[in-house]
């Protein structure tokens, strides 16, 4: 996959998720601080590439969380949230 698929996928994710976010607030209160780095259910090439992307984040820094944010095919519930260890 190419750095410009990848930017053009994230993109569209970082959209539906702050889309999702803005219709459940109580999640910026338990995930607000934090770097977040989507991933779709099915997508493999995303999902390796995006999971170099949260190694880079937790290790510029330390002290700010990086939460994996996975879209599924849950209607009810379309996005799983899980820190990264």
């Amino acid at each position: 996959m190419s750095k410009k698929d990848q930017f053009d996928k994230n993109i569209k994710l970082q959209h539906k998720l702050g889309d999702y976010i803005a219709k459940n607030p109580v999640l910026l209160k338990k995930y607000g601080e934090s770097s977040y780095v989507m991933f779709v259910e099915g997508d493999k090439k995303l999902n390796k590439i995006n999971l170099e992307l949260v190694e880079s984040l937790k290790n510029r820094d330390k002290n700010k969380s990086v939460i994996m944010a996975t879209l599924t095919k849950n209607k009810t519930n379309p996005w799983k949230f899980q820190f990264a260890s």
